[in-house]
């Protein structure tokens, strides 16, 4: 299925759309092999407790010690918590809470707080993430 933009900006159709974007991002990580990758390199390390975000943040400590991985994951982790807005049955002080969350840490000034502001700066943050990571792999 194709992940579009948002034509609207409704919590209906933001929500789609942040949802399908994490199951690529968050959801499709093979947290089996992550870990066995993590425990060849770190046997000492305990991975059982551990899911996708949280892993990929030790395999890239392990595997790029040049990059500060909780700052390549920042996005990730925001787009995870921004869609439990949409996904989970939350109250509207959870809902606003997390929403603030996910404002403050992607830096939006008070004046440009909605889903589309956030959503592009997502966007962007997860591009740069990427882009940090590809270009930190060697090609052999």
């Amino acid at each position: 299925k194709d992940i579009k933009k948002p034509i609207v900006w409704t919590e209906n159709e933001v929500g789609k759309t942040i949802q399908a974007i994490n199951k690529v991002f968050v959801e499709s990580i093979n947290c089996a092999n992550l870990k066995r990758h993590i425990n060849k390199l770190d046997p000492k390390f305990k991975t059982e407790e551990l899911r996708s975000n949280k892993l990929f943040v030790k395999w890239i400590n392990l595997n790029f010690p040049e990059l500060t991985a909780d700052e390549v994951m920042k996005p990730f982790f925001i787009l995870y918590d921004y869609r439990q807005i949409f996904s989970h049955l939350l109250s509207m002080s959870e809902s606003k809470k997390i929403m603030n969350s996910c404002f403050n840490r992607l830096d939006l000034p008070k004046n440009e707080r909605n889903h589309e502001k956030l959503y592009a700066a997502l966007i962007e943050q997860l591009q740069n993430s990427l882009k940090k990571l590809i270009g930190t792999m060697k090609v052999e």
